[in-house]
C-alpha cells in the first residue's frame, strides 16, 4: 500500500514538472536563446589576449652580496624572493617603459595606444569595432600620435601601472629559474615587452655589480696607499733604531724570531684588511637599503642573536648535565 502511494506521488511529481516545462516553454526557450546570443556576442566583440613568457636563470649565491647576507639556511630562497621583488619594483617598470619608448616601434604599439586595433577585413573599424563602440568598450581608447613628444608624467605613470598589472613573475619550484610572463593585445608586443623587461633587469644587476666592484677598488687603493706610508715609516724607524743601537747583523735565532714576527704581523694586517673590506661592503649595501629594509635587517639580526643566546644556554646546561653524569659513572 505504501509503495503504491509513493509511485503515485512520483508520477504526480513528474507530471507537474512536465506541465511546468510546457506552460513556460516560451520563457525557457527565449532565455536560452538570449544566453546563447549574448555569449556569442561577447566572444565576438571581446579582444583576444596573448601571453608571452620568458625565463631568467639566477646565478647561485656565490657572489659577495650573498656571502654578506647569508644568515640562515633559507638564504637562497630569500635571494630569489629579492630578485622577484626587484623585477616587480616600480623602478624596473619605469626603466622598461623608457626603453620601450626609445624603440622605433613605440609609435605603432597597442600598448601605448599609438596603433589602432585591427577588427577585421571590413572598412573602418569593421562590425566588431562598431559593436565595441556601441557597448562603450573603447570609449577610453584614444589613438595617440608621436608618443615620444606628447607623453607626460600622468600618462607615463599609467603605462607603468599597466605594465605592472599585466606582468607576472614567479619562481619554478626547486629551481633557480624565474618565469616572466606578460599579457597583451598583440603576441609580438607581449614578446617585446618580456624581452625588454629581462634586458632592463640584467642591466640593473650589472650596474649593482659594477658599483660594488668600483667601490671596493677605491677602498683597496686607499688601504694600499695607507699601508705603503706605514711601511715606509716603519722602515725609517727600524733604520734609525739599528744605527742607534749599532745593530748591523742578526744571529740565526733572532732571524727566525723576526721571520715569525713578520708572519704574524702579515696575518694580522690581512685579517684587519678583510675586516675593513667587510665593513665597507656592509656600509655600501646599507646605503642602498631603504629605511624599512634597514629596520627589517636589524629585526632579523636581533632575532638570530636571541636564538643563538638561547641555544648557547641550552648547550651549557647539557654540557653540565653530561659532566655530572660522567663523573657519577666514574665514581
Amino acid at each position: 500500500m505504501t509503495e503504491s502511494f509513493d509511485n503515485n506521488q512520483r508520477e504526480i511529481s513528474y507530471k507537474e514538472i512536465l506541465f511546468l516545462i510546457k506552460s513556460n516553454f516560451k520563457i525557457l526557450l527565449l532565455t536560452t536563446l538570449f544566453c546563447l546570443v549574448f555569449g556569442s556576442l561577447y566572444l565576438f566583440i571581446i579582444n583576444p589576449t596573448y601571453t608571452s613568457e620568458g625565463s631568467i636563470m639566477i646565478e647561485d649565491g656565490d657572489s659577495t652580496m650573498n656571502s654578506i647576507f647569508d644568515m640562515s639556511l633559507t638564504s637562497d630562497m630569500n635571494y630569489l624572493e629579492n630578485e622577484i621583488e626587484i623585477l616587480k619594483s616600480r623602478t624596473t617598470s619605469e626603466r622598461t617603459i623608457n626603453k620601450l619608448l626609445e624603440n622605433d616601434l613605440s609609435d605603432d604599439m597597442l600598448f601605448f595606444e599609438t596603433k589602432q586595433y585591427n577588427y577585421g577585413w571590413l572598412p573602418g573599424k569593421g562590425i566588431r569595432g562598431i559593436l565595441r563602440k556601441i557597448f562603450l568598450l573603447d570609449w577610453e581608447r584614444n589613438e595617440i600620435h608621436d608618443i615620444k613628444n606628447t607623453i607626460n608624467d600622468s600618462l607615463f605613470s599609467i603605462y607603468v601601472e599597466k605594465l605592472a598589472e599585466n606582468a607576472t613573475i614567479r619562481n619554478l619550484r626547486n629551481t633557480d629559474v624565474l618565469k616572466i610572463s606578460f599579457k597583451g593585445d598583440s603576441p609580438e608586443e607581449a614578446s617585446l615587452i618580456v624581452n625588454t623587461l629581462i634586458e632592463v633587469y640584467q642591466e640593473r644587476d650589472q650596474e649593482w655589480a659594477n658599483d660594488e666592484m668600483s667601490h671596493l677598488k677605491d677602498f683597496l687603493n686607499d688601504q694600499l696607499r695607507i699601508k705603503e706610508e706605514e711601511l715606509h715609516i716603519i722602515e725609517e724607524e727600524l733604520k734609525v733604531f739599528q744605527e742607534t743601537e749599532h745593530i748591523y747583523s742578526l744571529d740565526e735565532n733572532s732571524e727566525i724570531l723576526l721571520n715569525q714576527l713578520n708572519k704574524i704581523e702579515t696575518d694580522y694586517h690581512t685579517s684587519l684588511a678583510n675586516k675593513n673590506i667587510l665593513i665597507e661592503k656592509k656600509r655600501y649595501f646599507q646605503s642602498k637599503l631603504t629605511s624599512d629594509e634597514k629596520e627589517f635587517a636589524e629585526n632579523v639580526s636581533n632575532t638570530l642573536n636571541t636564538q643563538l643566546i638561547v641555544l648557547r644556554d641550552e648547550l651549557s646546561k647539557l654540557e653540565a648535565e653530561y659532566t655530572a653524569v660522567k663523573s657519577s659513572k666514574d665514581d
